[in-house]
């Protein structure tokens, strides 16, 4: 997984530089799949710390890379140089972009399968691993992210860290997508988007089993059951 999604990165004209973050980064580099990363000029390898965000921050600091910065994740096996391309191109006064999959599309793309689905006024979305750092002011919601990463699954708990308000608004559906990310935003003094991409196999990563069955099936071209 980790090399289709750098190769895919490597690819993608836009993309000048590639960091790796894995704690285990050299045991991954030493992998027959895996070796040609280790001395490829575009790609800088880094152990990771203990918290994805803590490491994603420290990074950061050290290598001071230009704006934006695309960040996702090596199970985010269906990115692809088109996907990057919407990233880049949302338009708009933001300093973080992230990407999201309606749940038709998903469907549309797939069938059905068990994502998590967040539910607004406007439909249900699922995240899509894809984060556009447009400026510095966007490390903010990277260090609110640190407190609350032990509960990036349950999408309740997260909101209701966001106080008593906004959390009554997004279970009653009262919010689009976008209102609630930039109400969420300006509690953080960040301003943030949704990004909602074109193809739904982009809502999904492989977290378990059942997950790389699909991503498999899909890959092989098999249509959606």
């Amino acid at each position: 997984m980790l090399a289709r999604v750098a190769r895919t990165l490597l690819r993608t004209p836009a993309i000048n530089e590639v960091v790796l973050l894995a704690q285990d980064i050299e045991c991954q580099l030493a992998d027959s799949d895996l070796a040609w990363l280790r001395d490829h000029d575009r790609v800088t390898p880094r152990v990771s710390g203990g918290t994805i965000s803590g490491s994603v921050l420290e990074a950061f600091a050290q290598i001071r890379p230009g704006w934006p910065v695309l960040v996702t994740t090596a199970d985010n096996v269906f990115v692809s140089q088109s996907l990057v391309t919407e990233m880049l191109e949302a338009e708009g006064d933001h300093d973080l972009a992230i990407g999201f999959v309606e749940r038709w599309r998903v469907e549309k793309a797939c069938g059905p399968c068990s994502r998590t689905w967040l539910r607004f006024r406007d439909g249900e979305f699922t995240g899509a691993n894809l984060f556009l750092f447009r400026s510095p002011a966007a490390l903010d919601a990277l260090q609110f992210w640190m407190k609350v990463e032990q509960d990036r699954k349950s999408f309740r708990k997260i909101a209701a860290r966001f106080g008593p308000v906004l959390l009554l608004l997004v279970l009653t559906r009262r919010l689009t997508l976008a209102e609630a990310l930039v109400r969420a935003g300006q509690r953080l003094g960040v301003k943030v988007r949704p990004v909602l991409l074109s193809d739904g196999k982009a809502g999904v990563d492989v977290d378990k089993v059942s997950d790389h069955a699909l991503a498999e099936r899909l890959l092989a071209g098999d249509a959606p059951l």
